[in-house]
């Protein structure tokens, strides 16, 4: 684990750090070991050629513009981890810009809207608490939600998934997944649609090194059962973040194991017959700088953090409309 001396002195992986603070202890929460990042890509380049060579095969990307920085949606501060909630039709996102990390909501304006975004708030309800450094939220289908909280574990303040109660626009902070709770890191949940999975980010032993995707499945009495490795197909040598269900059955993600780019990349991950299948590169969003935090809206505009050129500092969030010409809105 990071200590923030450790942090402050890679300048060229400051800025990927979510600086998570709690007993006075803080916290690599977006990605933790970046400082591994050059030892990890001298192991993966050999994977580049297969990792390219696989991006072709879907057509996933042709239905999409050229990215572009989204309006009235960013700081000069971190902004990442975009979150669509469908029963108050509003947009979410994590951001640093009041000196801590908090959930903010911004109007999503359609393709052909006349009116003009309106600027970020902060959302109300107890999970954003004054400084307890709260963040990434997903839904399911049905409302449910969940988030990253710290929470006191056998002494010292880990990162964990928990509950997120919504109160109609009101977000309130729930209690921690007892069967992920434990002396680690565990952040960046992505609830499938249907509510049956729970996938997230670790560094629990079992993995295929650095920080992984891990699975849980929904039991018959609701509960969620013990975690596991999602897939070694799946995960490399090193870091799988930021996932996030695009489907019941395909999930995109960021990794630096497998080549690609450039930094974090974004793939995208189908599961087939019960087998989650390798992973493809979407090289239309990717560069040569980080690319994280993935997520469709629901007229299927795609969303997705960066540090590339061009933002207003730091991470900001992109999006890459449907193309006009295929007549979505």
């Amino acid at each position: 684990m990071p200590t923030v001396s450790s942090v402050h002195a890679s300048n060229v992986n400051r800025s990927m750090i979510d600086r998570w603070s709690d007993v006075g202890t803080r916290f690599s929460s977006r990605l933790l070991k970046l400082a591994l990042i050059n030892v990890v890509l001298l192991v993966v380049v050999p994977m580049i050629v297969h990792a390219q060579a696989m991006s072709g095969t879907t057509g996933f990307l042709d239905q999409f513009d050229v990215p572009v920085l989204m309006v009235g949606v960013n700081s000069v501060a971190d902004d990442y981890a975009p979150v669509w909630q469908a029963s108050q039709q509003r947009l979410m996102i994590s951001t640093e810009r009041s000196g801590t990390t908090e959930v903010w909501q911004v109007p999503y304006e359609a393709r052909n809207t006349s009116s003009m975004p309106q600027p970020a708030s902060i959302v109300d309800g107890t999970f954003n608490e004054h400084n307890r450094w709260r963040a990434y939220l997903s839904f399911g289908n049905n409302g449910e939600a969940v988030g990253v909280a710290f929470v006191a574990h056998e002494g010292q303040a880990w990162p964990t998934i928990v509950t997120v109660p919504v109160d109609d626009r009101a977000l309130n902070i729930g209690h921690p997944i007892p069967t992920i709770l434990r002396n680690g890191f565990d952040s960046q949940p992505a609830l499938s649609p249907d509510g049956t999975h729970l996938v997230y980010v670790s560094d629990r032993e079992g993995g295929s090194g650095g920080l992984d995707l891990w699975v849980c499945d929904r039991r018959t009495d609701l509960e969620w059962d013990v975690p596991v490795q999602l897939s070694n197909r799946v995960n490399s040598q090193g870091n799988e973040v930021t996932p996030c269900f695009i489907s019941n059955d395909s999930l995109i993600y960021a990794s630096n194991g497998y080549g690609g780019k450039g930094g974090f990349d974004l793939f995208l991950v189908v599961l087939r017959d019960g087998v989650w299948q390798d992973p493809e590169p979407l090289d239309w969003f990717n560069t040569e700088f980080d690319e994280t935090d993935p997520m469709r809206l629901p007229d299927d505009t795609m969303l997705f953090a960066s540090n590339r050129p061009g933002g207003e500092g730091g991470f900001d969030v992109w999006m890459a409309r449907v193309k006009a010409s295929l007549g979505k809105p």
